[in-house]
């Protein structure tokens, strides 16, 4: 699959006219990326459509683990931890970021808030 990937990529590239210097950096980030083994991400798994609702929200809870770091969202827990559940169920998404990615651009209008639970993350501002 990984061969595959990389010979329609070098084609895409010549039948692109991409100049030699950006299809090496092109060619080398994607061999880069296609080494490193990626979580799964939710959709990826259609054994989990088979759970209940309420299961389904509880794995979702604990998928939500940055948010017990957060004194915020601790004492949220201890006031009403159903409405916490219910907030990671619904209105949170995982995102997988890979090093040198862009989470979001400068000046660009945002449509979500992003919470870093593994690894760090550097923003540098645009001179």
């Amino acid at each position: 699959e990984k061969t595959m990937k990389m010979r329609m990529l070098r084609q895409f590239l010549v039948d692109n006219r991409v100049s030699r210097d950006v299809a090496l950096a092109v060619t080398k980030q994607v061999q880069q990326r296609l080494s490193i083994q990626e979580k799964l991400h939710e959709h990826e798994v259609p054994a989990l459509n088979l759970l209940s609702h309420a299961l389904r929200s509880q794995m979702h809870f604990e998928m939500c683990n940055s948010f017990q770091d957060h004194p915020l969202f601790r004492l949220w827990m201890g006031i009403n931890s159903a409405c916490i559940q219910r907030l990671c169920f619904e209105a949170v998404s995982v995102r997988h970021v890979r090093a040198r990615d862009e989470l979001f651009i400068a000046g660009a209008e945002s449509a979500a808030a992003y919470v870093v639970s593994q690894g760090s993350l550097s923003y540098f501002r645009d001179a």
